[in-house]
């Protein structure tokens, strides 16, 4: 009965500790997951006229990846995140649909004959709300593309978390479970 409870004690505590502070969010990321992070700067999304034009004068947004992990058998996990300009639930609902939307048109455009298979839900972790969207991509010949991404307002910040992966496998399992376990310090 020892042996169990020091099995799940350390079960518990294995993992490597990632925080991001903006958030007040933690996570307890599987040891199968590298660290992909290097030194990041914001990416800046521009309209230009002249598409030769080096200089860029009207930033349209900043959009910042705060954190990339990659498991050996090709499972992302990466958050995104940019200051959020209203609290309208309706405009965050509007906001989801359309990046999925663009995401998907972005898919389509190297895989024209994919299939694709959409759902939007609500969800809570750790006492925070989520727009969860669960996108697969069917690419044919039995191989398909998966992405699920939790959308939420914290602590300001749009935050979106990103988990693409190809095939369930454990270390899927174990990064949805950290996930869900996550902790949120809401400010």
């Amino acid at each position: 009965m020892l042996s169990f409870f020091t099995v799940c004690f350390f079960k518990a505590q294995s993992g490597k500790l990632v925080e991001v502070e903006k958030l007040g969010w933690s996570i307890n990321m599987p040891n199968s997951f590298n660290d992909m992070n290097q030194n990041k700067k914001a990416i800046q999304y521009v309209e230009t006229k002249d598409k030769s034009q080096n200089k860029t004068e009207n930033p349209k947004t900043e959009k910042t990846e705060d954190i990339k992990f990659q498991a050996k058998n090709n499972t992302f996990f990466m958050l995104f995140s940019d200051r959020n300009k209203t609290v309208d639930k309706l405009v965050q609902v509007a906001t989801v649909n359309k990046n999925t939307d663009e995401l998907i048109e972005s898919i389509k455009k190297t895989n024209a004959d994919a299939k694709f298979t959409k759902n939007i839900t609500k969800d809570e972790i750790g006492k925070t709300s989520f727009y969860k969207t669960f996108i697969k991509v069917d690419l044919g010949n039995n191989v398909s593309q998966n992405y699920i991404i939790y959308n939420g307002i914290i602590n300001g910040y749009n935050a979106s978390f990103c988990i693409i992966y190809l095939n369930e496998t454990s270390e899927l399992t174990e990064l949805l479970n950290a996930f869900k376990d996550s902790k949120f310090k809401i400010q």
